[in-house]
């Protein structure tokens, strides 16, 4: 019990820690639990993610809670939070996100379903790049993501 405790409390405090707003507390709690979940169910031995489908429902899942885990740190309250996870979860007409959205989403995913020496490969070779070559590619990155990026939406760590 007390590793669990632990665990989660370690995750509250990180949460704490990040505090801007009482979310981001929750937030930390939430992957608390998420870790003392995780250890139980390894604990027990089950099963049931072993097969290479499971494997694969193991992933979406993992994912899936993380990403719901960011609405509660990324939102500014928790009426917010419910409103974001309703129109999540009901979406009304016109809510779908745009293409571009769609395909970073794709990319995101493409990535991860490659196989490791692929990832591997691509890594060594980005890596053996120029520096300067590097710093060009990131700031091209950098620069799409200011183009393209939500607006007004501050960056957490300069709201206090």
């Amino acid at each position: 019990f007390r590793t669990y405790w632990n665990l989660w409390l370690t995750m509250a405090l990180a949460g704490l820690w990040h505090g801007a707003h009482w979310n981001i507390v929750v937030w930390g709690m939430i992957h608390g639990t998420y870790l003392v979940v995780n250890r139980l169910w390894s604990r027990q031995g089950f099963t049931l993610f072993r097969s290479s489908a499971g494997q694969v429902a193991a992933w979406a899942l993992t994912f899936h809670f993380f990403a719901a885990s960011m609405v509660v740190f990324r939102t500014t309250s928790f009426p917010h939070t419910g409103d974001v996870f309703t129109r999540l979860l009901a979406p009304t007409r016109g809510a779908l996100p745009a293409l571009g959205v769609w395909l970073a989403f794709a990319a995101g995913v493409a990535t991860h379903a490659l196989p490791d020496a692929v990832q591997s490969a691509v890594k060594a070779r980005f890596c053996a790049l120029p520096s300067v070559v590097v710093g060009a590619v990131v700031a091209v990155f950098l620069g799409l993501l200011a183009a393209f990026g939500p607006a007004g939406i501050p960056f957490m760590y300069f709201q206090f």
